[in-house]
């Protein structure tokens, strides 16, 4: 007999995601979710919430604190907006383009310096109207990759190693990342991203926490840096990703609440303002689902008390190509309170 959705009935502190087709789930994603506060407290989790995995995407609003942090974004004049798309992951959007080239002019770089590769914009109607002919712009990690270009400029350091874990500007980053994180850097495992430039594997909890402290950046030693950060993050949900996309979706509907960063693999990290705490929320698709995680955080979010209306994402349906809708996602489960051990990757 086929299994469907009431039968299933997992144990608090466990969450899956379901994908049914015709009454029958023919999906089946384990999920792993780390709640934390800028303490590093564990106040909530589901799965493994030290499941260690890359990082992706999520970590671009972090990746951009040595842009603040050395004097890169000020010399250059870099305004809100483009310190947000250098923390985004933007959709190739006519608007995305007219501010990466902004700061590729600002800091007197070509778009020919750019290692991102290239691929065809995410925004469909942009794309079609490329007709194929996109170029390292459009990249949805072309402006992460013109900020750290300018970083370099900037300090006189090296502008065609840039991409090398072994540069200095890299070995920056990781220093940043692990020091924010409260992470051994000997315990963060560092390989290229699709963009080509390194990418980090830690904890998920340890992603929850740098998220918590971007929410509340208050007494930590990049205060100022996160909270212009934040800020930026918040007033432009356009330059995070792109119309109609999760993290510019979610940031909308609860504006100054909720800052939302995608990686890919099925990762996706949010800050989150409950019940006036600002919490940092990690979410893992341990089989990599993306379509999957974004259910996950809304009922991960409402769980902890925040309400929405729905939408695409929080009631996602499956359709034909003809637009028919045959089935639909469901979360099934709920976060467990606390902790279960001590951390071993704190410093």
């Amino acid at each position: 007999m086929p299994m469907r959705f009431r039968e299933l009935k997992p144990k608090n502190g466990s969450h899956i995601v379901l994908e049914e087709r015709g009454d029958v789930i023919e999906g089946y994603h384990r999920a792993h979710v780390a709640v934390v506060n800028k303490r590093g407290d564990m106040l909530f989790h589901s799965g493994d919430p030290r499941h260690y995995t890359f990082s992706r995407s999520c970590i671009k609003p972090i990746q951009a604190i040595p842009i603040l942090s050395l004097g890169a974004a000020d010399h250059f004049g870099f305004d809100e907006k483009e310190i947000a798309i250098i923390c985004g992951s933007h959709s190739g959007q006519d608007e995305h383009v007219k501010t990466i080239g902004s700061i590729l002019k600002k800091a007197g770089l070509e778009e020919d310096q750019l290692k991102c590769g290239g691929h065809a914009p995410f925004h469909k109607g942009t794309a079609k109207k490329l007709c194929g002919e996109y170029s390292r712009i459009h990249d949805n990690c072309s402006a992460k990759h013109a900020g750290v270009l300018a970083l370099c400029k900037h300090l006189g350091w090296p502008l065609d190693n840039y991409t090398d874990p072994d540069s200095e500007v890299q070995r920056t980053i990781l220093e940043t990342v692990s020091t924010l994180g409260e992470m051994d850097p000997g315990t963060i495992t560092v390989a290229k991203d699709g963009c080509s430039i390194p990418n980090f594997a830690f904890p998920i909890d340890r992603m929850a926490l740098m998220f918590a402290k971007l929410g509340d950046p208050t007494d930590s030693q990049f205060q100022r840096e996160l909270t212009t950060i934040r800020r930026a993050l918040i007033e432009n949900p356009h330059m995070v990703s792109g119309t109609d996309r999760f993290d510019e979706v979610i940031m909308k509907q609860r504006p100054s609440e909720i800052i939302s960063k995608a990686g890919a693999m099925g990762l996706q990290t949010v800050a989150a303002r409950i019940k006036g705490e600002w919490l940092g929320i990690s979410a893992k698709i341990e089989d990599g689902s993306y379509a999957a995680v974004t259910p996950l955080i809304y009922h991960i979010l409402e769980e902890l008390g925040m309400e929405f209306k729905d939408n695409k994402y929080s009631n996602k349906t499956i359709k034909t190509r003809s637009k028919e809708i045959v089935g639909s996602y469901k979360v099934i489960g709920s976060l467990e309170i606390g902790d279960r051990q001590p951390n071993p990757f704190l410093t």
